[in-house]
């Protein structure tokens, strides 16, 4: 039996999230899994999804100086006392400081996911990046582009990223009518300014009546599209709608004849996943 600890420094259930999460509900039953993290209510929810799985609620770690928070994160890991820890990493700079109290725990196998090369927040941070991904048991992307792009900004070893592709659950959707004649799009998305929701609401305004735009997620963006859907007089046509881990979008997807990917550097996330899982295609703009 296997003892896999999953640690996450996620406030918001997003892509990165999703995609581990149908990963934790999918490992061999003789997996023993602990999820961990900051967020009571995020790994709660994440462990909720495979029956028997634990989770344990860590202090966050500020930044460099919080050692408090680096210190009891090493003693959790050592009580813990799992066979490798799995660091679910949103950015390139994510769960850095948990991953630097694993390394100095003796023997501690660990495993990096990368979910999206978002740069590192400093030099001092590219070169943390550097010391523990030369250190892990294995360095894993979610795409072969994300990964070089991870490889090439974090000056790491090409090649050095293996990939295994995110994905989501196989389901047979079958369109229910239509309750409106608007033409509805879709968008899965943390409510996060990388991720240019704000770019579909002001798309949607350009369009004109006859034109609707769902978008399913959470995030510290919110209140600022809220205002934007607002001031643009959108307020008949946007809906934002919160995500629940307990009711997840893609059977909402397959009432929307359009799905937009959300903006960014590529990923090949669960956004996108999901809107091809919904039984649609998509399509994925670069913007300046």
């Amino acid at each position: 039996m296997l003892h896999l600890g999953i640690y996450t420094d996620a406030t918001v259930f997003g892509g990165a999230e999703s995609a581990i999460t149908n990963f934790i509900a999918r490992y061999p039953e003789d997996f023993t899994v602990t999820v961990m993290g900051s967020d009571e209510d995020l790994v709660r929810a994440m462990a909720a999804v495979r029956p028997g799985a634990h989770y344990a609620v860590l202090p966050p770690i500020e930044d460099r100086t919080d050692l408090a928070g680096m210190l009891a994160t090493r003693r959790a890991f050592r009580r813990l006392g799992a066979d490798v820890i799995h660091f679910n990493a949103s950015t390139m700079s994510s769960c850095q400081w948990a991953i630097l109290a694993a390394i100095t725990i003796p023997g501690q196998r660990f495993v990096v996911m990368e979910h999206s090369p978002v740069a590192t927040w400093s030099t001092m941070s590219k070169r943390l990046k550097r010391f523990t991904s030369a250190r892990a048991s294995a360095h894993v992307g979610v795409g072969h582009r994300a990964a070089r792009l991870i490889e090439g900004m974090g000056d790491l070893p090409e090649g050095s990223i293996r990939v295994i592709h995110s994905g989501v659950p196989s389901m047979d959707l079958h369109p229910p009518p239509r309750a409106t004649g608007d033409f509805t799009i879709g968008m899965l998305a943390r409510h996060d300014p990388a991720k240019g929701i704000d770019l579909a609401i002001r798309a949607l305004g350009l369009l004109g009546p006859g034109y609707r735009l769902v978008v399913v997620g959470d995030g510290p963006q919110r209140g600022e599209l809220e205002a934007l859907v607002e001031d643009l007089g959108l307020g008949g046509q946007v809906e934002l709608r919160p995500f629940s881990i307990d009711a997840p979008p893609l059977p909402d997807l397959r009432r929307v004849p359009a799905a937009v990917a959300p903006r960014g550097v590529p990923g090949d996330g669960a956004g996108g996943h999901a809107g091809r899982g919904a039984g649609g295609g998509n399509r994925r703009g670069e913007h300046p």
